[in-house]
């Protein structure tokens, strides 16, 4: 049965210029600029603009049968992958697989070719020419990971296809060598624009929009909230609270990421068990830590205080010290880790789009700065508050600015790329007791029972949960270690980690 006309139409999004020359289609972007040539359809191509103004692209077909109409759907989509690969790019992600001989690569001509060695133990080398217009790199985040960048989908595709088929495996059991190079992942360059908006505390975090590597990454609202309301509950405990209650962070960041889909429990296996067991003691010593004092009152090391940081009324911190006030202050506390763990889940996000440690500090650091101003214009208003003594008070702010925010958060950025970020929180318990123990001598603090028990439950949560993320981390990374298998196992491909950093909690307002 003929069709006397099949029509369909699509929208040409802002910053798209696409232009017709018969049955020849060339689309250029912000990327550059693609042509697709259809003279092997029998279609009309056109460019309309509808009753508001928008334009399109408007495909006819005349006297056709189902296949045509197939074939304007085909035609449309080809226009889609242009749109698409000039405004955002594509990138195939291609992950090593070897259980015999590990696989070596090198990038050659320019990031536009690739040589294989080392494939099953051979002496030749494997080299596979990119098409034009794609790239290959290392993945500078994951071991034995290749990147291909593109703008032309069927160029990317093809030349994963050609790396793909140069490490086949020939006259061997395909049962027992499953070396090769395969896709892992399929995405753009430019990730989706996407609006992420978290509502913790009253609206934590603004939004982060994503951008592409060469664009500046907008970051707004990172560590705002989550400072502002620890130094509120700061005022009220004291740096051992502070301290300990920063070890929930792991544990509440793995809720998060349940929640989120970005991490995965395996109930039948012991390390499964293990995460959500150390989740729960973790979660249950905050609380116990935050609620319940515990009637008995160590001595401290110091009858009086070297660093009087609460008022000369009564004893170093005696007022600050009442219940009233240790369950608001550790509360907030409390808060503000759950806010930061919230930023930490962005983050992972926001490290995929841009992977500059240095530069995505210095914009955190940047964007808090503009909005705390902010925030005390409303909430400090005379002008004495913002006033600055050169005394420790100084001395504090310029050692949180250089040590922690700047030296502190790259350096702990750079132990996650190298160490991972299971190695990095094994060592946050160290904080409560170097916190601990300064704050005995320097400050006179004096701690409760409850205190102890409950930061006892929070280092054995926090240990739990690191040491099932560390079985996840080791059952992933096997493959890759170039063991053996047997037959019928399973080879995976594991997924990176998302970054798991303690915050800053040593200074004081």
């Amino acid at each position: 049965m003929k069709t006397i006309l099949s029509s369909e139409t699509m929208d040409i999004p802002d910053g798209v210029k696409i232009k017709i020359n018969a049955r020849i289609i060339e689309v250029e972007g912000p990327r550059g600029k693609l042509t697709r040539n259809f003279k092997h359809l029998n279609l009309d191509f056109q460019l309309i603009k509808d009753e508001e103004g928008k334009r399109k692209l408007k495909i006819d077909a005349w006297f056709g049968s189902r296949k045509t109409s197939a074939a304007i759907r085909t035609a449309l989509s080809h226009v889609e992958n242009l749109i698409t690969g000039v405004t955002k790019g594509y990138r195939y992600k291609m992950r090593f697989v070897y259980a015999h001989f590990p696989i070596n690569a090198s990038i050659a001509n320019s990031n536009t070719a690739i040589e294989i060695r080392n494939f099953l133990g051979e002496k030749k080398v494997r080299k596979v020419d990119m098409l034009e217009g794609v790239s290959i790199v290392r993945s500078e985040k994951v071991k034995d990971e290749l990147v291909l960048d593109g703008n032309d989908i069927e160029l990317v595709s093809r030349s994963a296809a050609l790396i793909n088929q140069k490490c086949h495996v020939k006259n061997k059991d395909i049962r027992k060598f499953l070396d090769g190079i395969y896709v892992s992942e399929k995405g753009t360059v430019v990730e989706e624009d996407k609006l992420v908006g978290i509502l913790i505390v009253g609206g934590h975090y603004g939004f982060l929009l994503g951008r592409s590597k060469a664009e500046k990454q907008e970051i707004r609202n990172g560590t705002t909230i989550h400072l502002n309301v620890y130094y509120a509950g700061l005022a009220y405990t004291s740096p051992t609270v502070a301290s300990a209650l920063s070890n929930v962070i792991p544990s509440l960041t793995f809720i998060m990421a349940v929640l989120l889909g970005m991490e995965k429990v395996k109930t039948e296996s012991p390390r499964g068990w293990a995460k959500m067991l150390g989740t729960s003691i973790c979660i249950s010593g905050s609380l116990v830590f935050t609620f319940w004092k515990g009637g008995y009152l160590f001595k401290s090391f110091e009858n009086r205080a070297l660093i009087n940081i609460y008022s000369t009324k009564g004893s170093a911190g005696e007022h600050r010290h009442a219940k009233e006030n240790w369950i608001k202050g550790s509360a907030l506390i409390l808060t503000s880790h759950v806010a930061w763990s919230a930023w930490l889940i962005l983050q992972a996000i926001v490290y995929k789009v841009y992977p500059a440690r240095l530069s995505l500090n210095t914009l955190i650091c940047f964007f808090a700065s503009i909005q705390s101003s902010f925030l005390a214009l409303f909430f400090a208003r005379t002008t004495a508050i913002w006033k600055l003594d050169w005394n420790v008070q100084l001395l504090t702010i310029i050692y949180c600015g250089v040590v922690n925010s700047a030296l502190g958060y790259y350096l702990q950025t750079w132990c996650i790329s190298h160490k991972g970020p299971v190695f990095v929180a094994m060592f946050s318990p160290l904080l409560v007791v170097i916190v601990g123990l300064f704050s005995a001598f320097a400050f006179a603090e004096r701690l409760h029972l409850g205190s102890l028990i409950g930061t006892g439950l929070i280092v054995v949560g926090l240990y739990c949960v690191l040491w099932g993320k560390r079985q996840d981390n080791s059952a992933a990374q096997k493959p890759d270690e170039g063991r053996g298998l047997a037959d019928g196992e399973a080879l995976e491909i594991s997924i990176n980690d998302y970054p798991l950093t303690n915050p800053d909690t040593s200074g004081r307002k």
